[in-house]
């Protein structure tokens, strides 16, 4: 049975700032898609991603990012 919260969840800016991902209702949509699913979706997620990868996950990072880790790595470095 896959798990149904994303490990990350407690954690995740996305959950716990207030604003972080604009508006409420982009908010809810992040989580229910991506951090409470049934499918163990928040594997697609890109901030779970990311923060196995590196460690961390950056403000600009999303759930729904198309960049890959190693354009978030660049975009980290130079800024």
């Amino acid at each position: 049975m896959q798990n149904k919260i994303c490990p990350n969840y407690k954690g995740c800016q996305v959950v716990t700032i207030e604003g972080f991902s604009g508006s409420e209702k982009k908010k809810l949509f992040y989580i229910s898609k991506f951090c409470k699913s049934d499918t163990g979706y928040w594997h697609s997620c890109k901030r779970f991603q990311t923060k196995n990868e590196l460690n961390l996950c950056p403000d600009f990072v999303m759930p729904d990012t198309k960049l890959k880790i190693d354009e978030i790595l660049d975009k980290l470095e130079n800024n």
